[in-house]
């Protein structure tokens, strides 16, 4: 039987008192996961960062394309970035990592969109981005162990602008997971679902000064204490969540679905693994969902799986246990488009396998590692990580054209 704490909060003071009551409650029920998962190390070998031979991808401009079709634009800050989100291949929005700012592409150029100035809290990290849809984005960020949100959006009957929202919700800031998986927005009912640890929140903005917020946090038994660490979902009703169930010294991988009222989980027949990457097909297309279960960076593995009508997952209609071109981070468009990456190496699937897209310029290495990707198509995508001189970041982005050797 599965056992669901459900709460609302409809504000920050209010959030306060609610996080309190969870905390107590979590601390008699939850243990931490074992030391042996580490989904957001980087690949186990990175391209030399020195050296001469390194182009600079900082100040790399439109006509730097890769054989592959990846044109690195200018970057505005130099810091590596942390994700990319966009709502078409013209209207991509940007972390970056040192800065605390958010970046934007509007078709011709990359330009900071906006930048946190304020004092209380002192800084931020911004974590996890979700720009599906034009004009309605969240940034994700954490602030002293808790979650920060940033929202561009119409407010009211008004343009977009930007809000700030702290909140009291603590973020798992102690867990090695990959925090690109860990958002998924629905622009439909202007929520954000975000996989933290052991709850999993539901941010909803009502156009106001406040973002209220739900909370659910699974229990089932023998199984053991939950950790999530990756969400997705096809509709407002149909939300799917990864991570694992932790027993003592083993873990068992878990994957979690919601259906507007109740929540199911499925646990998968391995041990001591975590599923941390979870991404899922295009709203119109066949549903089925990418996921990738980590036990060490030599044993990683990428399945795909069909979704009945029911909800159910079925059975597996692809797998591959190659860490070069795993799922770790990436997005599904159809069932035979995607692209993916382990951290290093770009790859696109194709329908029945992932082949590698060339990113160096000339046989030069730019990325050292790539920490976002967007997917609108077979052929268009957004690339972001960071840099290989260690000096900043970098963002390339790739069309049909730009594959056939145009420049964008």
């Amino acid at each position: 039987m599965i056992f669901v704490h459900r709460v609302k909060a409809l504000g920050v003071s209010t959030a306060f008192v609610l996080s309190f009551v969870f905390a107590c409650a979590d601390s008699e029920v939850a243990s931490d996961p074992p030391p042996v998962l580490a989904p957001d190390a980087g690949p186990e070998i990175l391209p030399d960062a020195g050296g001469e031979d390194v182009p600079d991808a900082n100040s790399a401009g439109p006509s730097h394309c890769s054989r592959g079709g990846f044109c690195y634009v200018t970057m505005p800050v130099l810091s590596p970035l942390v994700a990319v989100s966009a709502s078409s291949i013209d209207d991509a929005w940007m972390l970056t990592k040192d800065t605390q700012s958010v970046l934007r592409w509007d078709g011709t150029s990359l330009k900071q969109a906006y930048e946190y100035m304020g004092t209380d809290p002192a800084a931020i990290t911004f974590r996890a981005l979700w720009a599906e849809k034009k004009d309605d984005v969240w940034g994700v960020a954490t602030a002293n162990d808790r979650y920060f949100i940033v929202r561009y959006a119409p407010n009211g009957n008004g343009p977009a602008e930007f809000r700030e929202f702290p909140t009291e919700e603590s973020a798992p800031t102690n867990l090695p997971i990959t925090w690109v998986n860990s958002v998924w927005g629905t622009p439909s009912s202007r929520a954000l679902w975000v996989a933290a640890g052991q709850t999993i929140l539901r941010f909803r903005d009502d156009g106001t000064d406040t973002l209220p917020v739900e909370r659910f946090r699974l229990t089932g038994g023998s199984e053991g204490a939950y950790q999530w660490f990756s969400v997705w979902g096809f509709g407002d009703n149909d939300v799917y969540v990864g991570g694992a169930a932790y027993n003592r010294s083993f873990a068992t991988p878990a994957i979690a679905h919601y259906d507007g009222k109740t929540w199911s989980i499925k646990h998968l027949e391995s041990t001591n693994e975590t599923i941390y990457s979870l991404r899922g097909t295009a709203v119109g297309q066949t549903r089925q969902l990418w996921y990738s279960r980590w036990r060490d960076p030599k044993a990683i593995s990428t399945r795909v799986v069909p979704i009945g009508a029911n909800g159910q997952l079925g059975n597996e209609s692809f797998g591959s246990d190659t860490p070069s071109c795993n799922g770790r981070i990436g997005a599904a468009i159809s069932p035979t488009d995607g692209w993916f990456s382990n951290g290093l190496l770009v790859c696109r699937w194709t329908g029945t396998k992932l082949e590698d897209v060339p990113t160096s310029l000339d046989g030069r290495p730019v990325v050292e590692q790539v920490n976002g990707i967007w997917a609108g198509g077979a052929d268009d995508a957004w690339i972001v990580g960071a840099s290989a001189t260690g000096t900043g970041g970098f963002a390339a982005l790739r069309t049909r054209a730009t594959a056939e050797g145009a420049k964008p």
